[in-house]
């Protein structure tokens, strides 16, 4: 698979899939299937980061014939950050990710990691307790 998935921070909020090289459907949806196997083991709320820089789609594969029925989103997640480049790809993302979780709101497309690191950290950032 054209895809690694781990967790971002040792706190088990932030799940990246970093997209590598040359993906297919098939495997987009299986690093979800990963990643949702992920968050499943959190008991935090989850940003979910999808880096696409640096790697291309293979044009070939079409993305409605590789939608597992049983693909849903897990409680915890409350964000997805997508990370390209390529506007077009990045807009056909965003619609896709809310065909797929139609109860999330905050899908957040950025086009640089900076942007995405942002995001990220003002997820798993606490207000400091003072005495």
């Amino acid at each position: 698979m054209s895809v690694t998935i781990d967790w971002m921070d040792a706190r088990y909020s932030v799940v990246h899939a970093n997209f590598m090289d040359n993906w297919d459907w098939s495997e987009w949806y299986q690093a979800l299937d990963f990643a949702h196997h992920l968050m499943s083991n959190s008991q935090r709320s989850i940003t979910l980061m999808l880096d696409l820089v640096g790697s291309q789609k293979l044009a070939a594969t079409n993305t409605l014939r590789s939608i597992p029925d049983d693909l849903s989103a897990p409680d915890n997640l409350i964000r997805i950050i997508l990370i390209t480049t390529d506007d077009q790809l990045g807009k056909k993302m965003v619609n896709i990710m809310h065909d797929i979780y139609p109860n999330l709101d905050d899908i957040i497309l950025t086009k640089n990691h900076q942007s995405a690191f942002e995001n990220v950290r003002s997820t798993v950032e606490m207000q400091a307790v003072t005495g």
